[in-house]
């Protein structure tokens, strides 16, 4: 059950603040209760932990996606590099087979 100004993220995977997790178990005339509600937390401690897991979830994402572009260009580089120096190796032995030898 929620109240106006409230919504629910528990179908998408976020966090629920239904108002069975905000209640806290407070007698009125205890010194740390406020009439106005200042006293009550934002988010409860589930919520917070799931609020936190969809960031790093996110994060995390960003960080992958990220590393692989970094790799895929480190490896078409190293290839890049491979291909000269395979095509440098041949090209060196092609020309010292053509260049006539003394023994000949």
């Amino acid at each position: 059950m929620l109240q106006s100004g409230e919504r629910s993220m528990e179908c998408e995977g976020g966090y629920d603040t239904g108002l069975g997790s905000l209640h806290h178990h407070q007698h009125p005339h205890h010194p740390h209760h406020s009439s106005l509600g200042k006293d009550k937390p934002l988010f409860t401690f589930r919520q917070v932990n799931l609020i936190c897991e969809q960031l790093l979830r996110e994060r995390e994402v960003k960080i992958r996606e990220e590393y692989d572009k970094v790799l895929a260009s480190k490896l078409a580089e190293q290839y890049d590099c491979f291909v000269r120096f395979t095509t440098d190796q041949i090209q060196q032995r092609l020309s010292q087979a053509a260049l006539p030898s003394y023994l000949s």
